[in-house]
Parts: C-alpha cells; structure tokens; sequence
C-alpha cells in the first residue's frame, strides 16, 4: 500500500502533462462515449494493455503530477483511492478495463475524466484475424519437415524435434505470414508426440532424479505444443524451405 498526498497543481500544469503523454482527451473518443453521470457521481472507463496491477503501480504518480491528491493504492487489487476520485482496474478478456469515478463535487466533468484516463496506458492492440488454412500448403510444410527430419532451437540446440512419420503431427496451424520480394516467413503452431521431442529443461529434471537416486522417472508422455517459424525462398512451384527453427516448445500441462 501507498500513501502519498501532493496539492493540487494548476490547470495549465495538467494540459501540459497531458499533451506530454500524447493522449488528449480528444483522442480518447472511446472514453468520452462512456462517461455518464446521475447527479452525485460522474464516471467513465478505458481500456488497456497493461495488467490491473501495472495500472496501479504507475498511473498514481501521473495523476499526482496532473493534481490529484492520491490517499492510497492497493496494486494487487488494482485500486486507487485519492481526493474525490475512486480508480478501479480489473481483467476484461484480454485487455484492463480501468474506471475512473468522481464523487467529490462539483463532479468531474466529461473532458476532466478523460484527461485523467488517458494516463492509463496504451489501448490493447486490435488483434489480427485469423490466418487463412491452406491445406495443400501445410500438406506441403508438413512434407519438408519430414525431409529436414530434425528441427532445433537455435538458442538452445538440445531443444530440438525429430520427424519421423505423417503421424506426429497431432495438429498443425498456420499462424502468421510475413511476405517480402522473394521469401516468405510462416509462423506454425503445432502439437506433436513428446517421444520426438528433446526438452532440455524437462529432461535434465528427469536426469537429476535419477541420479539423485530418486528413481527412474515415468516416461513423459504428455503432448508437446511447438512453436516454429519456417522461411521459403523463391516464387511459386519455384519456392523452397530454406530455414525452419523451433520459437518455443513445451508438454501441455
């Protein structure tokens, strides 16, 4: 908890940390949209891509420094309580909904509210539609890792898959494309068997236990998520796989 209480600063200090914040209320046509008031309380809401918690560890000292004496906040929470104003963050699908409440009269209008939600934090990015499945293109992918037969982690090469049958891929999705003069780059996610799959973290455990005298430990059997990005060169029937490397790989908890 933090307590902190700093008088308030003049107009003209606020219009200047707000335009510092490059967030003028102007450009916030979403909070002003979800401002209402019955009288006694005024309130609007924003949303963000930072968490509750984050809001809460940051957005006090901008609202201290736009003039508004802070009382005291609880991060885990995600609650700001200061003069007259309540803030309350919490989890709204993938983004922060952050509330600003005004009770201390006269209410804070429409354009207050909106300055001081603008000092929330960057709106969540819109999320991108879903990449088209092309079948006989991942008919295809699946083909040349069969050909490489082994893909690593080039961060860490004892992370690695060895392909060995049509069979191992359990699903397999396209997730992003990138296209450039002459090469594309694919992201794909796929879930393969753990028998074809090295994960070092994973492994090392087992190891140490066994020679820790633990025992031997059960074969993991569970189902291995891969992240893997897969480069092709060339047009069309001209194209080739000239890179492909594993971005994350983990067994589905």
């Amino acid at each position: 908890m933090m307590r902190l209480r700093i008088p308030l600063a003049s107009a003209a200090s606020f219009i200047v940390i707000a335009i510092c914040a490059g967030r003028l209320a102007a450009a916030e046509p979403a909070c002003e949209l979800n401002y209402k008031t019955d009288g006694t309380t005024s309130e609007t809401f924003v949303l963000t891509s930072l968490t509750p918690e984050a809001v809460v560890e940051r957005l006090p000292w901008l609202l201290a420094k736009a003039g508004v004496t802070i009382h005291w906040t609880q991060p885990a929470k995600g609650i700001i309580e200061a003069e007259g104003l309540d803030v309350k963050a919490e989890k709204s699908g993938d983004a922060t909904r952050v509330t600003f409440r005004s009770h201390l009269q006269p209410l804070a209008d429409r354009k207050t509210l909106c300055q001081y939600a603008s000092l929330a934090g960057s709106p969540p990015e819109a999320k991108k539609p879903p990449v088209a499945q092309d079948p006989a293109l991942i008919e295809r992918m699946k083909d040349d890792l069969l050909k490489w037969h082994t893909i690593v982690m080039q961060s860490s090469r004892l992370n690695n898959v060895q392909f060995s049958s049509p069979s191992n891929f359990l699903q397999f999705a396209i997730t992003d494309i990138k296209a450039s003069p002459g090469k594309k780059e694919y992201e794909v996610s796929m879930l393969l068997p753990r028998s074809i799959c090295a994960i070092s973290h994973e492994d090392m455990d087992d190891l140490t236990m066994e020679m820790s005298g633990g025992g031997r430990s059960e074969p993991r059997t569970k189902p291995v998520r891969v992240a893997v990005s897969m480069t092709y060169e060339g047009e069309g029937a001209a194209s080739h796989l000239t890179e492909a490397s594993i971005v994350t790989i983990e067994s589905v908890k």
